[in-house]
């Protein structure tokens, strides 16, 4: 039968050790009370007086141990860097390529292609129109707008001083490239066969009465490698440096951090496991 192992302390009381600065149990023990008290603690039903030598104590000091362990290390690292503690994502990988500690590949045009034909249905592109609309909330109002838009005025010129959607009126009623899907019922179907350049309306929505005019037209399909290039080169060299970052965490922590009688996870060295004998 497996025994646990005890609260996770060495000599003294130490949880463990950080470019050799000893993490004392008793930041440890604040930490965990400061956790019961949050919000989170509350969802894990954590009480602050829990420090008893059960299975659940045990693991959340445990866990607890792995969190303080590295967020120190990461403190030290970032003086080190001379860079803030709370540096974003950017910032640290900028600060390790400067120093030399992390050199990315660039990604290969062969590995773009690769990933654009192992993911075709991420590149798909549905059909789409530009629209440029009026909003009325009446139909009788909305009658007289389209009556001034065939004797001469501008669709645009009445969006911008007329439209009750406040979204597009400081557009001039430009509502940008609507795609296949993105509405319903007549509104939609009345988009997708209207003629380039005509003024349709007035049709009726949940949102009022609409005068709209159709001033593009895309018609959908699976793009094409070029026009996915740089998207794919981007993507592929992101992944890439986030798994190095994270690589770069694994060696610090294995190199730089100790925890007491050797009791290290399995697949994380420097933090602690579950040491549990048979």
């Amino acid at each position: 039968m497996a025994e646990v192992a005890g609260p996770f302390r060495g000599e003294g009381g130490t949880v463990g050790w950080v470019h050799g600065r000893p993490i004392e149990g008793a930041r440890l023990d604040d930490y965990l009370h400061q956790l019961a008290s949050s919000v989170l603690g509350a969802r894990l039903g954590l009480e602050a007086t829990d420090g008893g030598g059960s299975v659940r104590a045990l693991a959340m000091r445990r866990w607890a141990a792995k969190a303080l362990l590295v967020d120190a290390l990461m403190e030290e690292e970032a003086r080190r860097l001379e860079i803030a503690a709370s540096a974003s994502f950017a910032d640290w990988l900028q600060a390790l390529e400067r120093k030399g500690e992390l050199v990315v590949a660039a990604p290969t045009e062969e590995e773009a292609r690769a990933c654009y034909r192992a993911n075709p249905a991420r590149f798909v592109s549905p059909e789409a129109r530009r629209v440029r609309h009026l909003l009325a909330r009446e139909e009788a109002t909305a009658r007289s707008l389209a009556a001034e838009v065939a004797g001469g005025r501008s669709l645009e010129g009445l969006a911008a001083s007329c439209s009750a959607d406040a979204g597009s009126r400081s557009r001039c009623g430009d509502l940008g490239w609507v795609e296949r899907g993105q509405l319903a019922g007549p509104l939609e179907a009345a988009i997708f066969s209207a003629p380039l350049g005509r003024l349709v309306g007035p049709l009726r929505s949940g949102f009022g009465w609409h005068l709209l005019r159709v001033e593009g037209s895309r018609r959908g399909g699976v793009r094409p490698f070029a026009q996915c290039r740089e998207e794919l080169l981007a993507g592929l060299s992101g992944l890439r440096r986030r798994e190095a970052l994270l690589d770069w965490l694994v060696g610090r922590l294995a190199s730089c951090v100790r925890v007491p009688n050797g009791d290290d996870h399995p697949l994380l060295p420097g933090l602690p496991g579950t040491a549990h004998r048979h």
